[in-house]
C-alpha cells in the first residue's frame, strides 16, 4: 500500500503542475497582449527596474514613449515614425528595435536640454 499511495501523490502533484502551467499560458495569451481593437496600442516595453518600465504607446496617429513607475506615469518623448507591434515569437527583435528608438529619443532630448542651458 505504501508504494501505491506515493505513486498516487506523485501523479496528483504532476497533474497540479501541468494544470498550473496550462492556465498561466492561457491567461498570459489573453491578458499579456494589449487590445488590438481600441485606439491605443502598446507597441513594446522594457522593464528597467523592479516596478519601473519604459513603454512605447501608439494613440491614433501619434507615438509616445512613457515611463511607468509604481505611483506615476511620465511622458518621456514623442518619437516619430511607424512602429509595428512586436509579436511574442520575435520578442528579441522587437526589443532591439525598441532600444534603438529609445536611445535615439534619449540622445535627442539630451541635445535639446544642452541647447537650453
Amino acid at each position: 500500500m505504501g508504494w501505491l499511495e506515493i505513486l498516487g501523490a506523485l501523479f496528483t502533484v504532476c497533474g497540479v503542475l501541468v494544470l498550473a502551467w496550462w492556465s498561466t499560458r492561457l491567461l498570459g495569451k489573453r491578458w499579456g497582449t494589449g487590445s488590438m481593437s481600441g485606439e491605443i496600442r502598446v507597441i513594446d516595453q522594457v522593464q528597467i527596474g523592479q516596478d519601473k518600465r519604459i513603454v512605447l504607446v501608439r494613440l491614433k496617429d501619434h507615438n509616445y514613449l512613457i515611463g511607468v513607475g509604481q505611483s506615476e506615469i511620465t511622458l518621456l518623448a514623442e518619437p516619430e515614425g511607424e512602429f509595428e507591434v512586436s509579436n511574442p515569437s520575435a520578442k528579441e527583435m522587437g526589443q532591439t528595435d525598441f532600444m534603438k528608438v529609445f536611445q535615439k529619443c534619449l540622445a535627442s532630448q539630451r541635445r535639446n536640454q544642452g541647447g537650453k542651458k
